[in-house]
């Protein structure tokens, strides 16, 4: 007769993540976090808009950088496909599409980080643990 024990919690042989998947997800999330940042600064650019007159030129341009290298930085971390990189790149010059597609990117990099166990806030994810 075997010895089981029905009160033993069960056992699994759990793997941490290897340096590289972290280095992906710390991508993503870097990229995700300066995603958020460059809407923020849009919207705020289009509130003030009436009070600065044509400076805020300035802070539109400050996004749009913002948001490039945000993109740049997630999509390197979600391994994209090269065609697809430069399709949105081309949108982020497009005025109100480029909204749309920071908007869609940050739902994507939410999902992907929330199944890493990554704990996502108002201005972006926190490392689990």
């Amino acid at each position: 007769m075997t010895k089981n024990n029905v009160y033993k919690p069960p056992e699994a042989e759990l793997q941490p993540l290897d340096s590289s998947q972290n280095i992906k997800f710390e991508k993503v999330a870097t990229g995700q976090r300066l995603i958020i940042y460059a809407i923020l600064i849009y919207f705020s650019a289009v509130a003030l808009r009436f009070v600065i007159g044509p400076f805020v030129l300035i802070f539109v341009l400050v996004s749009l950088v913002i948001s490039i290298i945000g993109v740049a930085k997630m999509l390197d971390g979600m391994e994209s496909h090269i065609v697809t990189r430069i399709f949105v790149f081309f949108l982020l010059f497009v005025p109100l599409i480029n909204l749309l597609t920071l908007l869609s990117l940050n739902s994507r990099a939410s999902k992907k980080l929330k199944s890493a166990g990554y704990t996502i806030g108002l201005l972006g994810a926190k490392r689990p643990g």
